[in-house]
């Protein structure tokens, strides 16, 4: 059976940075690699948009917690982006984040009315094809 390549390549990146929980998505999927327990949205009125809506549809959905949703940062920065708790990072385990999921699932009527995205994942970034990182977690054999 040939190695689960992206598997491999996450752990290799969750061991390149220790201190940030990750998890792999959507929701069982391997596509993509994202911050657990973290949403993101704009400073200002949307945030708090963000944080209300999912603090509601979290006291009314069994098995997520409201009181975890609070904001990870300042009200505002250079970025323009504020970084929403709504989840213990620690709970779980790499295969998605259900209070992410959840909170991304709470926005979904307000993003229609919008006509747009009001919150996000905070995805990893990778340069590489597959989320490979640098120094592969298994050398390529030298031919």
């Amino acid at each position: 059976m040939a190695p689960q390549r992206f598997h491999e390549q996450f752990d290799q990146i969750q061991r390149s940075i220790p201190d940030v929980p990750l998890a792999m998505g959507p929701d069982d999927s391997a596509e993509f690699i994202y911050e657990k327990g973290v949403v993101l949205a704009r400073d200002g009125e949307e945030a708090r948009l963000v944080e209300d809506t999912v603090r509601t549809h979290f006291t009314d959905t069994t098995g997520l917690v409201a009181d975890h949703v609070r904001r990870a940062g300042p009200d505002t920065n250079r970025s323009g982006i504020t970084r929403i708790q709504v989840g213990d990072p620690g709970h779980g385990d790499r295969r998605a984040d259900r209070a992410v999921a959840g909170a991304l699932r709470a926005l979904r009527e307000a993003e229609g009315r919008a006509g747009r995205r009001l919150v996000s994942r905070n995805h990893v970034v990778s340069i590489a094809v597959n989320a490979c990182p640098g120094d592969e977690p298994v050398p390529a054999p030298l031919t």
